[in-house]
């Protein structure tokens, strides 16, 4: 049996722009970051943004399936039909999440006595004034989990290019560097740019790796029958294909779509089959012209929970990243399939700390979209013509570097043993 972890904390309060069960790595994370203080007898409140629909019977998204017994979820759905439109729309979104979330948090302010931490779990930049009323209130240190750093990330990849925006935007979220006391960033290169960015010695910044958005384990027993998620791949298998998924989403940040390229002209002159399926939710995903041995299929969504048993009948995980990174990103989806053991087929810059960590475990392969085609065909060849035999290494080689880098004991022991 596992030991408790021996820290002051009693109560740890988290702020964030979304918890389950939203079909995203950020809930998943924070739901099982919740469960592990709880495991450890403190104390979780949460404040976060949430749509109508999660909360509905619809299909499979139901709060019921989720175990929050012991936590206290505190959340706004207003505008939330913002949140999935254009930049624009999640940008309006995302302010008036910061204003709903300041009258919850100013509301409910007595919930809070007893907190010794506080924790903003941010790709939304726009947080920091709620962040740091719960700070003020509380009267203890925030730790900011730093992801996405906004708006570098869309300058770096084109997607914001006028000069007075960009200015305007990097005006009004400078505050998240300065509200923290700690800011954990995923990856090395990113705690060297934020540390370069803010240029302060009174501050913490340190590398605080992703963990685990699955958790199968945390589940309430439900009615959905898992045998017909198993039957359903088993049959769709061919022994002929390797089955490979991707179950990331189709934004620029990711640029699947080069990947996809890269796959399709791969095996115009390939015998090799590959059975690849994506989330039917990635609706912008070029698809056209696809060789008949590449088998493109979007497949439907089911819950988190059920995704072990899609990465177990699986060969393979896709990540990909747009190589305009300048920033460093450890997607949570890579996380999930190198905790279930699955080899990994990487599209992202060599360069990146993602690519680096891949190369050095041997868990699987990584195209440089940006390279050489010659030497990235011949790669890709060797490592399909391969694979069969070096799949239980790479499997065991996922493993191997989930465990040493992004478990939760080793977040949780971060956050706890820290002089707060």
């Amino acid at each position: 049996m596992k030991k408790k972890i021996k820290n002051n904390l009693t109560k740890v309060c988290i702020i964030s722009d979304s918890f389950v069960p939203k079909k995203i790595s950020a809930a998943g994370m924070l739901y099982n970051l919740s469960h592990e203080f709880i495991k450890n007898d403190i104390e979780v409140v949460c404040f976060f943004g949430s749509s109508k629909e999660d909360y509905s019977t619809i299909g499979n998204l139901n709060i019921e399936q989720y175990d929050l017994r012991r936590i206290r979820a505190i959340s706004s759905s207003f505008m939330c039909h913002l949140r999935d439109g254009s930049y624009y729309s999640r940008f309006l979104y995302e302010i008036i999440l910061s204003l709903c979330l300041c009258f919850l948090i100013i509301r409910n302010r007595q919930s809070l006595y007893g907190t010794k931490l506080v924790i903003w779990y941010s790709p939304s930049s726009f947080l920091w004034l709620p962040a740091f009323i719960l700070k003020k209130i509380t009267k203890a240190p925030l730790y900011m989990i730093l992801r996405d750093i906004f708006p570098d990330w869309l300058i770096n990849i084109g997607i914001i290019k006028n000069i007075l925006l960009i200015k305007f935007l990097k005006l009004i979220t400078s505050p998240q560097f300065f509200v923290p006391n700690f800011i954990g960033c995923e990856s090395k290169k990113d705690t060297a740019f934020v540390k370069d960015k803010v240029k302060t010695k009174t501050k913490v910044i340190e590398t605080l790796y992703n963990w685990p958005s699955l958790n199968d384990k945390l589940v309430k027993k439900n009615h959905i029958n898992k045998i017909k998620y198993i039957n359903f791949y088993k049959s769709n298998k061919s022994s002929r294909n390797i089955f490979g998924v991707y179950t990331g989403n189709d934004s620029i940040s990711h640029d699947l779509n080069s990947g996809l390229e890269f796959l399709r002209l791969f095996f115009i002159n390939s015998e090799i089959n590959i059975q690849l399926w994506i989330n039917q939710f990635a609706s912008k995903l070029k698809l056209r012209n696809i060789p008949t041995n590449l088998i493109v299929k979007k497949w439907n969504m089911v819950p988190d929970y059920f995704l072990p048993h899609v990465y177990k009948y699986a060969d393979f995980g896709i990540v990909s990243l747009n190589v305009e990174h300048k920033t460093d990103n450890l997607p949570g989806k890579f996380i999930s399939y190198i905790q279930f053991g699955l080899p990994v087929l990487c599209f992202a810059s060599s360069k990146s700390e993602l690519a680096k960590m891949i190369i050095s475990a041997d868990c699987g392969c990584v195209i440089d979209i940006s390279g050489e085609d010659k030497y990235n065909y011949e790669m890709f060849l060797s490592f399909l013509s391969s694979f069969n035999k070096n799949k239980k290494k790479y499997s065991t080689n996922s493993l191997k570097l989930f465990n040493n880098y992004f478990s939760l004991d080793t977040v949780v022991n971060d956050l706890t043993n820290k002089s707060y």
